[in-house]
């Protein structure tokens, strides 16, 4: 993500703008062009997509969707149902268009609900207290997000004792990606926060770590340790090995055993 977008930890809040709830029924797109504020959407029932630069957003009883101000999009409803919107105002940074996961949305519902509440009343004060308010929301969501990555971390944890266990075997993404129960997609994201590198990456540097140890260790046949990492043949190795080591598997062992 880009440095100027900033974490929820870290936003100020200026204003709240407005509360509502949305009972839009129609089945056809709705056009949004150049949002004036930023929004938080969440359907108490039923599912709206919103989609922006390509990219769908989904939001139900378990995501909330952040509408990014400034962001032309359109969205739909896939299943009617009523929709919190609040729109408010940051200090300073950036805050991007995205889709998160939430555990309990009644709580959510709960503080939305009181929000609305204090600007139907329109009391004075009133904007101080949504405000209030919001932080609370805010809060609750940084907490469930901070879980989240815990969760995922060890989701990641599966695959690496996986990787680091199964050096003889060619392992795909796919195979990783099934056995964590994530997509894809998001394996490589997770992969690349933990590891700093990507899934397939990171398991070629295992092999070529493995392949170092035993080439500098043992008198075993270039050929078999090949074999033992899962290569299918001496030559694919050789390539792989040169490239990340900088000299052939014989070069690497007669360098270094001198």
């Amino acid at each position: 993500m880009d440095s100027k977008f900033i974490s929820f930890d870290d936003l100020v809040i200026t204003d709240i703008q407005w509360a509502g709830i949305n009972h839009l029924k129609r089945k056809t797109p709705y056009q949004m062009k150049s949002r004036s504020y930023y929004g938080i959407a969440l359907k108490i029932e039923g599912e709206t997509i919103y989609r922006y630069q390509g990219k769908s957003y989904v939001s139900n009883p378990n995501k909330i969707v952040i509408l990014k101000k400034g962001a032309s999009y359109r969205f739909s409803i896939n299943e009617f149902g009523p929709c919190i919107i609040i729109n408010f105002d940051i200090l300073e940074g950036e805050i991007d268009f995205q889709s998160i996961d939430i555990v309990d949305s009644q709580k959510y519902v709960s503080i939305c609900r009181e929000i609305i509440d204090i600007f139907d009343n329109g009391e004075e004060g009133h904007k101080a207290k949504a405000k209030s308010l919001f932080y609370e929301l805010l809060s609750i969501l940084v907490s469930e997000r901070k879980i989240g990555e815990r969760k995922s971390d060890n989701k990641i944890d599966i695959a690496i004792k996986y990787i680091n266990e199964n050096l003889d075997k060619r392992i795909t993404n796919t195979e990783l990606a099934e056995m964590c129960s994530i997509s894809e997609i998001y394996l490589r994201k997770l992969f690349l926060k933990i590891t700093d590198t990507s899934p397939q990456q990171y398991i070629i540097e295992k092999k070529i770590k493995m392949a170092k140890s035993w080439l500098l260790t043992t008198s075993i046949a270039i050929s078999e340790i090949a074999f033992k990492l899962g290569y299918p043949d001496v030559y694919s190795f050789s390539k792989s090995f040169k490239l990340h080591a900088g000299l052939s598997p014989q070069q690497y062992r007669k360098q270094n055993s001198l």
